[in-house]
């Protein structure tokens, strides 16, 4: 069950780390902080 868990956990967190680098995050950051203060 944790690492069922833990895997979309981290490819999130990947992701979202990706988009914070890529420039088209900057077209809706709004997203990516709700899903970090979702998870936070």
């Amino acid at each position: 069950m944790n690492e069922t868990g833990s895997s979309p956990h981290q490819a999130l967190m990947k992701r979202a780390h990706s988009g914070k680098t890529k420039p088209r995050a900057r077209k809706r950051p709004n997203m990516l902080v709700n899903v970090t203060k979702q998870f936070a």
